[in-house]
């Protein structure tokens, strides 16, 4: 029974559990164990403590990281040459060497600092190519040494990180791993950060010798390069596609993987900080394939073209809950309060839920917005970075009324109205809390947040 209990804790509790409960303590200290975070400041501490009895201890460790921090400054990483290694310390490396060495039941390695580890102690390599039951590999700050590495992995591993060094003279790409004879045996799940394009007719016999087909997912992050159609020649089998950051997306190329599962997007997220969602007709062309429920997204858009809001609108038929950043010239108020009545227009005839308004503004007054929107329910406006107030919106026979409610309540609403099982139905005044020893007396009619890092909501249907 402790077992299964004690499983389900995170290490930092097993260790305070073992010291107040002498039934739990044989499992809770080895749950503690199951997880290391070596550090800069730990490292000497924790190290001493696991090889001083492997078999009790180090014998437990199932997930080790190594923090950058470790190196020194964390700068050192990106400044590294072997012929000037003084701004690195490294005399901690032998004690770590002993660690992989002996920890034989190793099921996850994460590294920070990998390419100069592997330069300067190739044995690193050796110790966790040899790990016997290692499933989960990251590597942070990768390069060539690194992909040597890789061609010798063992195929007990399932999930894959690597994340290139971006500091390098020369950029890593497909070409380098496929020259190398890396094959990825057994990998399941990879992720690739910082990849470089390589010219394709330097790479096409190798694209159609050489494939990935057993990898089912496959993330590109960061800024990777690389377009679609070499993933779609090396990677034919994956199932999922996660593309966090990866530029070199196309979405103008037609469908590369029969095989891909199509997932219907529920909540996209554009946060370019760029000029690229400038101009509204790349936000509309950003919005329509994927038909989103829930739209966050950050635009400078004219506040004076409500044709743009209409054909967003039609982009997006399934849009429940829209949420962005409106981006203007804040010596307009009038302007402002223009557009706010002529939005109301525009989405009062949609089946949108839920609204939610960040605007760069420092004068609009509470008292601008909600006597706008009837339908009215949740919204928010504020000046600069702070914890937001939220507030209750009700309906009396002297018009409405607004009464404060808890910061905690104001969060419940919002996470419910995001969420995706939020539908009809949903008692939203069932997640107000008694605010002040007050009590409700009486069902509203709506919310909203004074939230002063200009986040909230403008939620349009009946509360139930």
């Amino acid at each position: 029974m402790w077992f299964h209990i004690i499983s389900l804790v995170t290490p930092a509790d097993a260790l305070s559990l073992s010291a107040v409960c002498k039934e739990a303590r044989p499992f809770a200290r080895r749950r503690s164990l199951s997880e290391i975070h070596l550090h800069s400041r730990n490292f000497d501490k924790i190290c001493d403590f696991l090889l001083a009895d492997t078999s009790d201890r180090l014998h437990w460790v199932r997930d080790l990281t190594l923090a950058g921090d470790i190196f020194g400054s964390e700068t050192s990483l990106y400044q590294y040459d072997l012929k000037d290694g003084d701004n690195i310390k490294f005399e901690w490396v032998p004690v770590f060497l002993e660690i992989l060495q002996l920890a034989h039941n190793l099921r996850r390695l994460s590294l920070s600092g990998t390419e100069v580890l592997l330069k300067m102690e190739p044995a690193i390599g050796d110790a966790f190519v040899a790990l016997p039951e290692l499933t989960s590999l990251e590597l942070n700050h990768a390069g060539s040494h690194t992909i040597r590495m890789l061609s010798r992995l063992q195929s007990t591993v399932r999930h894959l990180i690597v994340h290139h060094d971006t500091a390098s003279d020369t950029g890593r790409t497909f070409y380098e791993y496929l020259t190398h004879g890396v094959t990825f045996p057994g990998v399941e799940t990879i992720e690739f950060g910082d990849l470089d394009s390589e010219p394709y007719p330097l790479t096409t016999k190798l694209y159609l010798d050489r494939q990935w087909p057993d990898v089912r997912h496959l993330t590109l992050s960061q800024t990777s390069l690389t377009p679609m159609s070499t993933c779609a020649r090396l990677f034919s089998g994956i199932r999922s596609l996660y593309l966090k950051y990866a530029i070199g997306y196309d979405p103008r190329t037609p469908p590369l993987w029969p095989s891909l599962d199509f997932v219907r997007v529920y909540h996209l997220k554009l946060r370019e900080e760029s000029s690229e969602y400038e101009h509204p007709p790349r936000i509309l062309k950003a919005i329509r394939k994927p038909s989103p429920v829930v739209l966050s997204i950050r635009a400078r858009v004219p506040l004076n073209n409500m044709n743009f809001w209409i054909a967003l609108l039609e982009c997006a038929p399934r849009l429940r809950c829209l949420d962005f950043i409106v981006i203007y010239d804040d010596t307009g108020k009038d302007r402002l309060c223009k557009w706010i009545e002529d939005i109301s227009d525009v989405f009062a005839s949609s089946r949108l839920l839920c609204i939610r308004i960040r605007i760069h503004d420092r004068f609009c007054k509470l008292s601008d917005i909600h006597f706008l929107l009837p339908s009215l329910e949740h919204f928010a406006r504020g000046p600069g970075p702070a914890a937001f107030v939220g507030r209750r919106v009700s309906t009396c026979e002297d018009g409405r009324s607004i009464e404060a409610i808890s910061h905690e309540s104001g969060k419940h609403i919002l996470a419910a109205i995001r969420s995706a099982d939020f539908g009809d139905g949903k008692n939203l005044d069932g997640l107000v809390s008694v605010r002040r020893g007050k009590e409700v007396e009486a069902m509203s009619d709506g919310y909203y947040a004074h939230e002063h890092d200009m986040s909230g909501v403008i939620h349009t249907r009946p509360v139930v």
